[in-house]
């Protein structure tokens, strides 16, 4: 049986956008860390890939916040599904000491601030939403033949 992998078109995408919160919010990180943020060294950041089709992409979002907890993951799936329900997306953090308290680490006697995980949730469906308009066509050729056992590349 001989047969050829037909072209694939994909879309693909990445986009990064600044989700640094305002002064003033509790910071993550530290067990003796007590005071606010009171300035800005490095900004934080999303960042994220999209690849597959429109109605289904697949979408990796890696966020500058020292992780991601599972209700936070589900309700950026939840609202992302409510603009797309095909997505696929994963969801991680580059685990920063840097940015804001989001979720609970069991380390800490500290309460997450709800009101600022809203927020970034909000600043990252925003991102994805903008992001997803502008994905683009790419086009991946391929060139293997199956000869019934062996796959092996043509040279054409």
């Amino acid at each position: 049986m001989s047969g050829h992998i037909p072209d694939t078109t994909l879309l693909a995408g990445w986009a990064s956008r600044e989700i640094t919160p305002a002064l003033g919010c509790r910071m993550s990180g530290y067990m003796d860390r007590t005071l606010p943020a009171n300035s800005v060294h490095d900004a934080l950041y999303a960042h994220a890939l999209a690849l597959g089709t429109e109605a289904e992409p697949f979408i990796l979002l890696l966020a500058d916040l020292i992780a991601v907890d599972t209700p936070m993951v589900r309700e950026v799936r939840r609202r992302l599904h409510e603009h797309l329900p095909g997505a696929t997306i994963w969801l991680g953090a580059t685990h920063t000491h840097s940015g804001p308290e989001l979720i609970s680490l069991h380390v800490t006697q500290s309460t997450p601030d709800e009101r600022m995980a809203q927020e970034i949730i909000e600043r990252i469906i925003n991102f994805l939403k903008q992001m997803l308009i502008h994905i683009m066509q790419l086009v991946v050729f391929s060139s293997l033949t199956w000869d019934g056992c062996v796959s092996r590349n043509i040279q054409t």
